[in-house]
């Protein structure tokens, strides 16, 4: 007997399943791919009488699910062409995500011989890992959940008054959701003994179908909330005589969609009406005349979307958490925050949505591009280790002081340039690694006759040019440092990305165009206040602005030195000594900048210097030593320039009134001179007629950004001229 219901559950989905594909099609039907899925396994695993009883919980779940979609595309074949409301885009993802949840289930029953005695604890412990998962997780999960705490208390307040009360709102609102924190509040209050939680169907059937059909609930408070499995195989009525016999009871009928006699009978006139006066029930519907029908106009409450921005933004971070597969501080997400709290217009249930649907695609967007990042340098590195072992029995013989640096770079390789982050960093090392191994074994290819001949003069050379450029190789593949990685002393090492950067900026940025009015502005006031905060937006040029700044005063001989920390690149922060990149730059003959040292040093020893031209590049954070090298320069005539994307960390380090504000470069020509000279810089020809016939989309694309510009110019003539090979 007890598989009759089951198995009535499992004909009743697929015949459904078949008239709905009859009618709508299945390119009509939400999910039908799903849907059948689900239908395969019913049919080719769900066989066994036991296992139907296994799922009989999916199957309940499954034939709503069904009927709720089957309901959503009747009301969309009149207005077929008109795109969905977040509200309906979020009933669409939550009836995926429930539908891939059942076939977890299903396909994770497993059949039990029919002549093998039964265990009944190991029965009910599965049966309530199944109630748990349902009920249970809605309790506790989302009883915490944000903006919920007032609308509770006036629905707790309202069931003490009036012991009936229907909540009605649109879909997505979280009527389910505010009623289950309702049952528990008030259960833990013991106000109620228990409750009884009935899921109501969506389609309207005959009584008895419904009757049959409807999902319910056995709630009992006892140090925690407990399921009475026992009790749960009842009929309704049964339980609802059960009811009426306790002095206590919540009643819940949650998802009402139709006017039924048979509800009042059975529901109402046991919970409010009938020998027990304590008990108390609460209807959930979308539609108010439902809901008024059942319990009246004045026991109504009206769901409301959350109003407070910052509670819909601490729903979606929850679902983000909970998903575990990015970070709530994720720069996209942060990027973000305004329009993903626009487009939930305050529904709880769009937030999660959201949250779910973005939370995958920053993974699988950050997946991607750290895969591909790497996938040419993988590929150098494994090339090299192929082509030396090939290769080591001919230079192994010939060129021994050769082959045992080759054999140094191999271990180096193995050891340390093993993370997504060194081998981005060791790209251009593995190129001329790669060319330097091949040079090798070419010239021993063409060695292999004469090999007792010596060496000319150029040969030598070669040579000698080949373990320079192996001793390079070498030093610098030592040099790179994971990102995530710290010292033992928990100190940030400065990356070798950084130094060649800054390098290459004070060799050839002095002369950039449309920052001629922006040096005068802060020359003049470095010269009066020896202290300004440069910021602005990434990529407006705040970096090369402070290295021009930095060029005309040691070229007026203003100050003896600069020391430039660049900050940019860390992330921690030790308050007594961080090792940061620190480089002195003197003044030579010319506009030549070069950089005498290139160590690391203590930041307190810039405390010691005079007149000294410090530069704090990329401050992100104030940390109490930053403030101990900003005040230095009173005592020691130094001056100080610190640039900053955050304006109130510059203004905390030289107060307000030492802000320059940079802005976007304003004159197409400028834009345009800056494009020319970076392509001219890499021995392309800007003046190509490809390139011209751009230049006016390149300007406006640019947005007055430099380090825009220069991006675009590294990558538009190149793409060009491959084009036209």
């Amino acid at each position: 007997m007890s598989e009759i219901l089951p198995t009535f559950l499992k004909n009743k989905f697929l015949n459904e399943f078949q008239e709905a594909e009859r009618e709508l099609g299945h390119k009509k039907l939400p999910h039908h791919s799903l849907f059948q899925k689900i239908q395969d396994v019913l049919e080719h695993t769900i066989t066994s009488p036991s296992m139907v009883r296994d799922a009989k919980a999916s199957l309940y779940d499954l034939n709503d699910t069904l009927a709720d979609c089957v309901m959503f595309c009747e009301k969309h074949k009149a207005h077929k062409m008109k795109p969905f409301s977040p509200a309906e885009y979020s009933f669409l993802c939550k009836t995926r995500k429930q539908l891939h949840q059942i076939i977890a289930k299903l396909r994770g029953i497993q059949g039990h011989d029919a002549d093998a005695p039964k265990d009944s604890s190991l029965l009910l412990s599965s049966f309530s890992s199944e109630m748990d998962h349902g009920l249970n997780s809605s309790l506790f999960g989302y009883y915490k959940i944000r903006g919920f705490d007032q609308q509770s208390e006036k629905i707790i307040e309202l069931l003490r008054e009036r012991k009936a009360v229907g909540i009605v709102g649109t879909g997505g609102l979280g009527k389910t959701t505010i009623t289950e924190m309702v049952v528990r509040r008030v259960l833990a209050g013991n106000a109620f003994e228990y409750s009884l939680i009935c899921h109501m169907p969506l389609t309207e059937d005959k009584y008895d179908d419904i009757k049959t059909s409807v999902l319910v609930k056995f709630v009992e408070f006892d140090e925690g909330i407990l399921f009475d499995v026992k009790r749960y195989e009842w009929s309704i009525e049964e339980m609802l005589e059960k009811v009426s016999d306790t002095s206590k009871c919540l009643i819940v009928l949650d998802g009402v969609k139709y006017k039924s006699d048979w509800y009042k009978e059975y529901f109402l006139t046991s919970g409010t009406k009938g020998p027990s006066s304590e008990s108390a029930i609460i209807v959930t519907s979308r539609l108010q005349e439902v809901a008024e029908w059942m319990v009246g106009n004045h026991n109504l409450y009206r769901m409301e979307p959350i109003s407070e921005p910052e509670d819909i933004w601490l729903i979606f971070q929850d679902e983000v958490k909970k998903n575990r597969l990015i970070d709530v501080s994720h720069p996209t997400l942060l990027r973000m925050k305004e329009e993903i709290v626009e487009r939930c217009y305050g529904l709880p249930l769009a937030a999660k949505a959201l949250a779910e649907i973005i939370s995958n695609r920053i993974y699988e967007v950050d997946c991607e591009i750290t895969e591909t990042s790497i996938i040419i340098p993988r590929f150098l590195k494994n090339k090299f280790m192929n082509d030396l072992r090939e290769a080591e029995g001919g230079i192994g013989k010939k060129f021994r002081h050769q082959y045992s640096m080759f054999q140094e770079i191999k271990y180096v390789l193995e050891q340390n340039i093993v993370t997504p982050s060194t081998l981005r960093d060791s790209k251009a090392l593995l190129y001329t690694l790669n060319e330097t191994l091949a040079d090798c074994v070419t010239f021993y290819e063409q060695h292999k006759a004469d090999k007792w001949k010596p060496f000319s003069m150029a040969e030598n050379k070669f040579f000698n040019e080949i373990q320079k450029q192996l001793h390079h190789i070498n030093v610098k593949l030592r040099g790179i440092k994971d990102d995530t990685t710290k010292t033992a002393q928990g100190l940030w090492l400065p990356s070798s990305e950084t130094s060649d950067n800054l390098e290459k900026y004070l060799d050839g940025k002095y002369k950039i165009h449309g920052f001629d009015q922006q040096l005068e502005k802060i020359s003049e006031l470095l010269d009066e206040r020896k202290e300004i905060g440069i910021v602005g937006i990434g990529g407006s040029g705040k970096t090369a602005l402070a290295q021009m700044v930095v060029g005309k005063a040691l070229a007026e001989e203003l100050f003896r030195m600069a020391y430039w920390v660049s900050l940019s690149d860390h992330v921690d922060t030790c308050d007594t000594e961080m090792r940061v990149l620190v480089k002195c730059i003197k003044q030579k003959p010319g506009w030549d900048f070069g950089v005498e040292k290139h160590n690391d040093y203590s930041i307190k020893r810039l405390s010691n210097l005079s007149r000294c031209l410090i530069v704090l590049d990329g401050t992100n954070h104030i940390s109490h030593w930053y403030k101990e090298v900003a005040s230095t320069r009173r005592l020691n005539r130094n001056a100080i320039i610190v640039t900053s994307r955050l304006q109130e960390v510059a203004e905390g380090l030289v107060g307000k009134r030492n802000l320059y504000h940079m802005q976007p470069i304003s004159v197409p020509e400028k834009i345009w001179s800056i494009f020319v000279d970076t392509v001219e810089e890499s021995g392309l020809n800007a003046r190509y007629h490809p390139v011209r016939a751009l230049k006016d989309e390149i300007v406006e694309r640019c947005y007055g950004l430099p380090l825009a510009i220069r991006t675009l110019a590294e990558i538009i003539p190149r793409r060009i001229i491959e084009l036209d090979e």
